[in-house]
Order: structure tokens, then C-alpha cells, then sequence
């Protein structure tokens, strides 16, 4: 049995001696990463070649690799931009026949919220899918499997666009104006429907609704426009703390863990690809692994964006929020009450967009994001943008995080009942 009280913490400021050569090992394998995989977009060689890298690191330490293909939607902007601009349409046709507006806007609310929570797909089965692969590294148990432990992060690197640049407006300005702005945009789609069926029956509309109906309009223009842009511009960020971090810390925390869980639970470690595109590899592999796995000894944990800001737990739902699972939330509050001296860590919500979480969440699995946030502004640090480079990750951060996260894992993996 492993003794918990002997892990511990460096505080974010570092006053005692890191893991010098963990750190170097981070920033070496980032930057080879960068090097080799500079424009890493889903389903591209270079996301694969990213996972190659990271399969000969998880190798060395006895796992047993596996490749897993799959196919989904090339890009979640383009998903997005078709979703709002068919909204669009269906407010011009709102002119000429309200009944045809009715039924689209309300078939795009569905498609969205079905896209969004996923729970099932519409519009996003008729547009272009892409090729690519999820990694699964397996670390065997000794013993007939009691518990299992998954660690997962993704290889492929974020689109950037105008919505992600800063012209006058910071994101953090643009998010509080907003709030949730897609959750905005299906309040919108619904409020549309109904004032499309009130026409249809031949009722008055009054002016005062008709100017708010067309300021939604305006605002589903504007978001297909800002995705479409981003679809079209084709432009990949280096991906640095989105989400490199989370991948080169796996190879450290599969050397740390594989001789330290107890002999009878299983360490899985997986690189999961087309995360950017709406957790497609995630979405199809945990699809694949609810009829592999059982769901009840299964604990997931996600890597997405450590390598900067404050240690957090996501919760998933830009619309309606998953309830991240009691056991793993408790665990993961106690667990860093007990290494940090700077607080507690916070849950945060997403305001938008999703990790990896969501979709083993949406297939049953217990499972939980971890990653830092800017809590000035609301987002990880150089979110979507260029600047997401090695040179502005804070590698003693990243080194915190994964002691925080090997003794999370340690802890999920111990038999309680031989403490």
C-alpha cells in the first residue's frame, strides 16, 4: 500500500527545490514537439506524428500501446457557423413563410443542444469528417483489476481567428458582456421559433418583439460569421499550454505511477486526437470503451491546459452544467487541501466550449478536468492564439500540477479498506 503522507506539493512559489529534471523533461519533449508537429490541426500527420513521439516516451516505461482510428466532423467552427447561419436563413424566411422559419430555428436549437451536451448529433453528420487516431498506452495490473485509472490529454493543437483576438475588448470584457454566449444564442433560437409560429397563426407581432427579433438575428449573423472565419483561416496555433502541457505530462506521471499504484489497479494513459473539434476522439472512444470497460471501477482524469494560472476542476456545459462526480470532486478538493499552501483548489465553469471530459461523462464514465485558468481573464493563458508557446508556460506550474496529480491518481487507486 502506498503511504499518501509521504507525496507532496511544491507551493506555486516555489521556495524549495523542484523536480529539476521532470521540469527539464517537460520543456525538452514540449519544444522537440513544436519542432517536429508545428501545425498539429485534427486529424492532420502532424497530430499523428505528436502521438508517435509520445508513444516512444510511454513505452520506456513498460506500456503496452494500442492505436484506435476513427472518423468525425473536421472542425467544431465550421459545425458552429453552419448551425448559425442556417439560423440566419431561417429569420430571412421568417419574411415570406414564418411556419418554414418555425421549423428551422427549432431544428437548429435541437441540433445544437443534442451537438453541445453530446447526446446526439443532427447537423454535424452532414458535414466533412476527417481521419485520425486516439493512443492507448496500458499499464497493466498485477492482480485481477479492482480499480482503473485514466489519465488522458489531447495532441492536437487549436484553430485561432478574429473571436480569439483582442481588438479593443479583452477576452475577459468580451465574456462578461456576454455571459455564456452560445447559451445566449438557444435562448435566442427558441425565442425566434415561437415568434415564427405566432406569425404563422396569422397574430400580431408587436414592434417591440420584431426589433429583438431581429437584434437575435443580427447576433446569429455575427457568431456564423466570427466560426466560419476561423473554419476558413485555417490557422493553427502552436499549442503550447493547449494542450502540450497535458501531453508531456504523461510520460512523467506513467513513470511515477506504474511502480506506485497498488498491484490490482490498472493505469491506462491515453492521447486522445480531434479534441478541437468537439472531443471527437474522446466522444468515439468512450463510445467504443462503455461496452470494454467497466464503468463502475473506472476513474478518468483529463489534462488540459496546466501549464499556466490557477489549479482548477472544470465543469463541463456551456448550457447546462454536468455535475462533476461527487466521489471524484471530494477527492480532488481534499487532495489539494492537503499539498497546497496557497488555497484550495476552485471549480470553474466553462463558459464555453468543453474538455475531454464531457464525452466519457456523456457515456457513463466517472470523470473530471483538471487544468489552470486566468482567473483576470477567464480563459487559460494565450487561449487560441499565437503566443501559445513554450516561452509562456510556467514549467514549475506544470511540475505542481502533476505532483498534484499523481497523488489524486494514488488516491483514487487505494483500497480503502486496507488503509
Amino acid at each position: 500500500m502506498v503511504d499518501l503522507r509521504n507525496i507532496q506539493m511544491l507551493p506555486d512559489n516555489a521556495q524549495f527545490e523542484i523536480h529539476e529534471s521532470d521540469r527539464k523533461f517537460a520543456e525538452s519533449l514540449m519544444r522537440d514537439i513544436i519542432e517536429r508537429c508545428p501545425k498539429r490541426s485534427p486529424g492532420s500527420r502532424d497530430e499523428f506524428r505528436a502521438q508517435i513521439l509520445l508513444r516512444r516516451q510511454l513505452e520506456r516505461f513498460g506500456g503496452k500501446p494500442s492505436m484506435r482510428r476513427f472518423c468525425f466532423s473536421d472542425s467544431l467552427y465550421l459545425t458552429l457557423g453552419v448551425h448559425f447561419a442556417l439560423a440566419t436563413f431561417a429569420s430571412i424566411a421568417y419574411l415570406v413563410q414564418p411556419i418554414v422559419a418555425a421549423l428551422l430555428h427549432a431544428f437548429v436549437a435541437i441540433s445544437y443542444w443534442g451537438d453541445s451536451n453530446r447526446h446526439f448529433y443532427l447537423l454535424r453528420r452532414l458535414l466533412p469528417k476527417v481521419r485520425s487516431r486516439n493512443l492507448l498506452v496500458t499499464y497493466p495490473a498485477a492482480e485481477r483489476i479492482r480499480r482503473r485509472i485514466v489519465i488522458t490529454a489531447h495532441a492536437d493543437a487549436a484553430p485561432t481567428g478574429w473571436m480569439f483576438r483582442q481588438w479593443g475588448l479583452t477576452p475577459v470584457d468580451k465574456t462578461r458582456r456576454l455571459g455564456r454566449p452560445l447559451l445566449v444564442a438557444l435562448i435566442g433560437l427558441i425565442f425566434t421559433a415561437i415568434v415564427d409560429l405566432v406569425a404563422a397563426t396569422n397574430l400580431k407581432v408587436w414592434f417591440g418583439v420584431e426589433i429583438l427579433y431581429l437584434c437575435i438575428t443580427l447576433y446569429f449573423s455575427i457568431l456564423a460569421t466570427l466560426n466560419l472565419q476561423t473554419w476558413w483561416g485555417k490557422q493553427t496555433v502552436p499549442g503550447a499550454n493547449d494542450n502540450l502541457s497535458g501531453c508531456v505530462a504523461l510520460p512523467i506521471l506513467a513513470k511515477r505511477l506504474r511502480q506506485r499504484l497498488d498491484r490490482d489497479v490498472e493505469l491506462i494513459v491515453i492521447v486522445t486526437g480531434c479534441e478541437e473539434t468537439g472531443t471527437g476522439g474522446a466522444y468515439e472512444l468512450a463510445k467504443e470503451l462503455r461496452h470494454e470497460w467497466n464503468r463502475e471501477n473506472t476513474d478518468v482524469i483529463v489534462l488540459d491546459c496546466i501549464g499556466k494560472g490557477e489549479l482548477c476542476l472544470f465543469q463541463e456545459g456551456e448550457i447546462i452544467p454536468w455535475r462533476i462526480p461527487e466521489r471524484l470532486k471530494a477527492t480532488a478538493i481534499e487532495v489539494a487541501g492537503e499539498m497546497t499552501t496557497s488555497g484550495n483548489v476552485r471549480v470553474f465553469r466553462l463558459p464555453a466550449g468543453s474538455t475531454d471530459a464531457i464525452a466519457f461523462l456523456a457515456h457513463g464514465f466517472a470523470a473530471i478536468g483538471i487544468g489552470r485558468i486566468d482567473f483576470h481573464l477567464k480563459t487559460p493563458h494565450n487561449y487560441h492564439l499565437p503566443s501559445d508557446i513554450p516561452d509562456n508556460i510556467d514549467f514549475v506550474q506544470l511540475i505542481n500540477t502533476l505532483d498534484y496529480v499523481e497523488r489524486l491518481a494514488l488516491r483514487l487507486g487505494c483500497d480503502s479498506t486496507r488503509v
